[in-house]
């Protein structure tokens, strides 16, 4: 799957629990060309955060899904507890593998970079053979925005993962 979609939502304090127990039975049923990547709940930064990153097999299903859950009333069951949502539909490099099935975390980080005007091809040109084995990244073109999504199974892994990069002074993404 090349085409991602990553769902944030907002919700009431004190709902956690709440929402994952009525997320998790819709996010895990079967659709077709759609394929649960991750579901977590922010624990460092904004609070009160549940991510959800879904893959497509294709364009017209990433599409039918974002009219379905716009026009059912409820497409969630978390009406009651959500503030907010917000859904921006992702790429991967095209120069990447596939986000492999299976348990990567319960650690994520999701880092975020608004590019330049005309900053997504030089980007795309300074990252191929040089990303990290553990890191996916993935873009849209609709607002330029980057989005890099790194498992890990602790936050002190996650930090392992990357002090090789800050030690060598690279900051990444550049050129973007």
């Amino acid at each position: 799957m090349r085409l991602y979609e990553l769902i944030r939502f907002t919700i009431r304090v004190n709902t956690t629990a709440v929402v994952v127990d009525r997320l998790e039975p819709i996010l895990c049923a079967p659709r077709p060309g759609v394929r649960l990547m991750s579901c977590w709940i922010s624990e460092v930064g904004q609070q009160n955060q549940v991510f959800v990153l879904r893959g497509f097999l294709d364009e017209a299903t990433r599409q039918h899904e974002r009219e379905r859950i716009l026009l059912e009333p409820d497409a969630f069951a978390i009406g009651d507890y959500l503030l907010g949502m917000q859904v921006d539909d992702y790429t991967l490099f095209p120069f990447l593998e596939p986000l492999p099935p299976g348990e990567h975390g319960p650690f994520y980080e999701i880092r975020e970079y608004d590019l330049v005007p005309s900053g997504l091809a030089p980007t795309l040109e300074l990252a191929q053979g040089r990303r990290a084995p553990h890191g996916r990244w993935l873009f849209t073109g609709l607002r330029g925005l980057l989005c890099h999504h790194r498992p890990a199974a602790a936050l002190s892994a996650y930090l392992a993962l990357c002090e090789p990069g800050r030690a060598a002074g690279r900051a990444y993404p550049r050129g973007g």
